[in-house]
């Protein structure tokens, strides 16, 4: 299951050649956000992509998505995130991460929402999030595969680069 993109949440069968990531949960505690997962997958499936996730989880028993204003959403990144804090675990230091890093990643997601017809007033809230923190999927992934949560920025800077160079 992923975030593909505004209100667009997959969930299929993993692609031939897909590769996962290690996680240092228990079994039992895989069960636990497996089912939630599922739960998500039920009930949530209108999850809007946004650039600052503040304010925004799923709620434990049935999934939903709990969302603060307007324009607040989930990128893959902080989908998985959120998941995960469900249940307590935080991944990341968030307050870490440095702001006005990813202006022109943001951008570009700003002008594909613009592009695949969101509605004005979620555009306008995303634009008020530009400069925000950005968390990517390689330091979300590195940060699970690690005892320890949670992951600095850092730390999550240099099991990102490592995963990328075992990926290629």
């Amino acid at each position: 299951m992923h975030l593909a993109w505004n209100f667009d949440l997959k969930n299929d069968e993993l692609p031939t050649g897909y590769k996962m990531g290690p996680i240092t949960l228990s079994p039992s505690e895989q069960k636990f956000i497996a089912a939630l997962c599922n739960k998500i997958a039920m009930n949530s499936e209108q999850i809007p992509y946004g650039l600052s996730d503040e304010g925004v989880s799923f709620e434990a028993v049935d999934g939903r998505l709990r969302l603060a204003a307007t324009g607040k959403g989930l990128t893959c990144a902080t989908f998985v995130l959120s998941i995960f804090e469900v249940y307590g675990y935080v991944l990341l230091k968030r307050d870490e991460w440095p702001e006005d890093a990813n202006l022109e990643w943001q951008s570009a997601i700003l002008e594909l929402l613009e592009k695949s017809g969101a509605p004005e007033k979620q555009l306008n809230a995303v634009r008020d999030d530009l400069g925000c923190r950005r968390y990517t999927p390689l330091e979300v992934v590195g940060a699970a595969g690690q005892s320890g949560w949670p992951i600095g920025f850092s730390e999550a800077l240099r099991l990102a680069e490592q995963l990328e160079m075992e990926l290629n």
